[in-house]
């Protein structure tokens, strides 16, 4: 799971993140949201502020996403250890998030209920998403430097590069990949 993840946060948090991307991509905000210039378009981009929602966190700052889905393994693992109660667990997860980034959720739903992972019986899945960034900014700074002129190419749109690169390390380092890409 953190392999494929890593293909989402690979393109997702770096490669459209980047300043080649954003001068790309600029011209069609502007057009169609009014976005003003690259720097307007890729500064909130970067922006680093804690998020009450992973997946806001996740756009946030890459240092936030991987606390929340720390405070996550680390309330599963009390939950299944009998170590926390059910009851307790809202209250548990709003303390954490206080905690380690200083914002305390308004209620139930931007806590401990806004995945559906827990809902539905998936724990110890939340490990994969933090491994799956590790992987995604090794991936980046090989694709960086194996794919030469990457930079240009994204400036143009051109993706042929990106895609070709993805295609050829999934193939070579997992022959069965589901990655979107492959």
């Amino acid at each position: 799971m953190a392999l494929e993840e890593s293909q989402s946060l690979l393109i997702e948090m770096m490669v459209c993140r980047s300043r080649p991307f954003v001068r790309y991509v600029q011209p069609l905000l502007a057009k169609h949201f009014g976005a003003s210039g690259p720097n307007g378009t890729w500064k909130p981009l970067r922006a680093s502020h804690p998020g009450a929602a992973r997946t806001d966190s996740r756009r946030c700052g890459r240092a936030h996403y991987p606390l929340h889905i720390m405070l996550r393994y680390e309330l599963e693992k009390q939950l299944l250890s009998g170590e926390l109660a059910v009851r307790d667990l809202a209250e548990a997860w709003s303390a954490g998030m206080e905690q380690r980034l200083g914002i305390r959720p308004s209620n139930d739903v931007e806590g401990c209920l806004q995945d559906i992972h827990w809902a539905v019986g998936s724990f110890g899945y939340f490990p994969s998403y933090a491994l799956g960034a590790v992987i995604a900014a090794q991936l980046y700074e090989s694709l960086r430097a194996e794919v030469q002129g990457l930079d240009e190419q994204l400036a143009r749109g051109e993706f042929s590069g990106l895609l070709g690169w993805l295609r050829a390390t999934c193939t070579a380092s997992a022959p069965r990949c589901r990655c979107r890409t492959c």
